[in-house]
């Protein structure tokens, strides 16, 4: 009839505006506890599963009850307080770094030979037996292992940026194989090596966050040079920043101290090297420093490595551009080790969570460049294997031609095997160990030469006398002083009393006789003085 046609429409008109709280689009949520549906319209989750919800309101009364989709397509009503939104986590680029966005190459993580190196071995295995514990207990994601670089770094001084600026000696222990000189401009001659470019650690992403009872001390991205089996050049560290609300996502600050951004946080460096390997690349290890929060125990963990090869299959070199690199799990002569293998497990469930999940496994993000032509004036000059921030490659070029003069132009004989005077050459290579000493030498390096004029610029010989004079009138003092703290690595507090005193210490010793002052002065803060401050000993470190 006509009067049932009319209830008909009027009731189809009080569903719509029932359905106006109807999301335009679903929401996503992940079950925080299993429901096991009762009514026929009910529908059964598990924790773990994510759902999309359709309606959050049911006849215009909020009750509790949304109605969901979950991954198979079946829709039903299920409790509201049985889930949580869902939230991807976001990348952000740091404030205040305007970078555009780059293509990537995406590199899944690959099998890779195993290292034949007994040294490197031998160090990736000790404290195996803490890992594994802590990987038991759930502190650790599976991918996780002692540090390999940090173990080089640690067991000797092979690796040590000191190392890699060392002199060489010759095939016939009477010359030098990495120090070249040119007889025309009678200065230090400039070697082009197939290798030279530039590296900046953009961030990374999704790193896996270790549990409650291991407590994060420092984040940092250590490189090197690497042919798929051996580290070739010295290890570098570069210390990274997490937010405590992301602390997967890593990032490389750019705030300044004192007018400058601390080589320690330094993102840019350059890599530079002569080996003809056909694999010859860059080696990234993410590591942490932790502390056991009921033990006390300290230690350091790899979160991924990855290998960056600089060649292609055809020799040629690789593009500059941004590669967004999937990270590998173990250490780099374990084969198809991932760093968290439960983000996979969880995504072989169905298709719907594998895309989910794909944006979760850990990357690395670098970019690869060429070096300016005015910097290659100082990065030609440096050791043919070297990988080095690139706030430091003017001052250590500088260096180079000091030791050149001291070690090749001023030596009486090839043969001559005496003590090299030169206070300036001993304590540069004793401060290459202190990243907050060396970054006192760049500021003074930067005030005293902006000074200069150009005539005093294109004059070698004058620059590397204010090179004497920086290092003498900053790391010199520093390093004898017994009042500066003694270092401490992840050491917040350490670093800035640090800091502060070499501040001040700066602001006495860079005033005419800043540095006689200094030492004469009345207070305890000299240590007793020794003869080798005053020289370098090429046998001692030959020997």
């Amino acid at each position: 009839s006509s009067d049932e046609e009319e209830e008909e429409e009027h009731d189809e008109e009080d569903d719509d505006e029932d359905g106006e709280d109807e999301s335009e689009e679903a929401d996503m949520y992940e079950v925080v506890c299993d429901f096991t549906g009762e009514q026929k319209d009910d529908l059964t989750i598990k924790t773990g599963d994510i759902v999309d919800i359709l309606f959050k309101r049911v006849i215009n009364v909020d009750d509790g009850w949304w109605k969901a989709e979950n991954e198979e397509g079946k829709v039903g009503l299920v409790p509201s307080t049985y889930l949580k939104k869902y939230e991807e986590e976001e990348e952000d680029v740091e404030a205040g770094v305007e970078v555009e966005e780059p293509t990537s190459d995406v590199q899944e993580p690959e099998q890779v030979v195993e290292l034949k190196d007994p040294e490197i071995e031998d160090t990736t295995t000790e404290k195996t037996d803490v890992t594994d514990v802590l990987a038991a207990m759930g502190a650790l994601p599976a991918g996780f292992r002692p540090s390999m670089m940090h173990n080089l770094l640690t067991k000797n001084d092979d690796y040590s940026l000191r190392t890699a600026l060392l002199p060489l000696l010759s095939p016939s222990q009477l010359g030098f194989a990495n120090l070249h000189w040119n007889h025309a401009t009678n200065q230090l001659r400039r070697v082009v090596t197939r290798v030279l470019r530039s590296c900046r650690l953009w961030k990374c992403k999704m790193i896996p966050v270790p549990s409650t009872g291991v407590e994060v001390m420092s984040r940092h991205v250590r490189m090197a040079l690497f042919d798929g089996t051996n580290v070739l050049s010295n290890i570098h560290t570069v210390r990274a920043q997490a937010e405590d609300t992301k602390p997967k996502l890593w990032g490389f600050p750019t705030a300044k101290t004192d007018g400058i951004l601390p080589s320690m946080v330094d993102g840019y460096s350059i890599v530079r090297s002569d080996c003809n390997h056909s694999n010859i690349g860059i080696l990234f290890e993410l590591g942490i420093t932790y502390i056991r929060s009921q033990t006390g125990e300290k230690g350091e963990m790899s979160c991924g490595w990855v290998h960056l090869k600089l060649f292609d299959e055809q020799g040629n070199a690789i593009p500059n551009k941004t590669y967004e690199l999937g990270l590998n799990g173990g250490t780099p002569y374990e084969q198809g080790v991932e760093v968290d293998p439960s983000i996979k497990k969880r995504a072989a469930t169905n298709r719907f969570r594998a895309l989910l999940e794909m944006d979760k496994q850990p990357k690395l993000m670098v970019q690869i460049g060429t070096p300016s032509n005015e910097k290659r004036k100082y990065l030609e000059l440096l050791p043919s294997s070297i990988v080095l921030t690139t706030a430091l490659t003017e001052v250590v070029s500088y260096f180079r031609r000091v030791l050149v003069d001291a070690l090749v132009r001023n030596r009486v004989s090839s043969t001559d095997a005496d003590l090299v005077h030169s206070p300036a050459i001993a304590t540069f290579l004793e401060a290459l160990a202190h990243s907050d000493i060396m970054d006192a030498i760049r500021v003074l390096w930067t005030e005293k030469t902006q000074g200069l004029t150009r005539a005093d610029k294109r004059d070698k010989d004058n620059l590397k006398a204010v090179f004497k004079s920086v290092v003498m009138e900053t790391a010199y003092p520093l390093l004898h002083s017994s009042g500066l703290p003694k270092a401490k690595w992840a050491d917040v507090q350490n670093e800035s009393q640090r800091w502060q005193y070499i501040s001040q210490t700066i602001q006495s010793t860079k005033l005419p006789n800043g540095v006689l002052s200094y030492f004469l002065s009345s207070s305890d803060n000299v240590q007793p003085f020794d003869i080798s401050e005053l020289t370098y000993d090429v046998i001692r470190d030959h020997g």
